[in-house]
């Protein structure tokens, strides 16, 4: 587990070699929230390109799961809903063959219909609270049951 609150996937990038020498069966990239401050969604699929192939030549069995993030509150972040979609989008268009999207976004959106971002989050903006992470949790475990 590579992970670092408050990252972006350039960190990602930078852990292309601590990845490829584990050379692992699968990995789980769930970048987006932090870069969606600093990255446009070009340079976002870029970045998640780079990790996905340089991972791959180290691993060509290798097998991705793509985590799009839950919706940040565009209330204190500043930011429309729509690039945590357009985000979510470009994860989609990096599918095929032995990679996946765990689509949190849609799930975290289709309940923001009835929910408040304090029902989701621990601070009312972007962390998610206990329900949050059995979100995240249960679309993990969906995506890798094939459900």
């Amino acid at each position: 587990n590579y992970a670092v609150g408050g990252r972006c996937s350039d960190h990602g990038e930078l852990l292309i070699s601590e990845i490829a020498i584990q050379k692992p069966d699968l990995l789980v990239i769930a970048y987006g929230m932090n870069d969606t401050g600093y990255h446009d969604a070009p340079q976002y699929e870029r970045r998640i390109r780079h990790i996905i192939e340089e991972s791959r030549a180290a691993a060509p069995e290798l097998e991705v799961i793509l985590v799009s993030s839950m919706l940040g509150n565009s209330e204190w972040l500043g930011k429309s809903h729509e690039v945590f979609r357009e985000y979510r989008d470009v994860l989609a268009s990096l599918c095929g063959a032995g990679t996946v999207l765990a689509d949190l976004t849609a799930l975290w959106e289709s309940l923001l219909q009835r929910k408040t971002f304090h029902d989701l989050t621990g601070n009312g903006v972007n962390h998610p609270n206990d329900f949050g992470h059995r979100l995240y949790a249960d679309v993990l475990l969906d995506t890798l049951l094939g459900a």
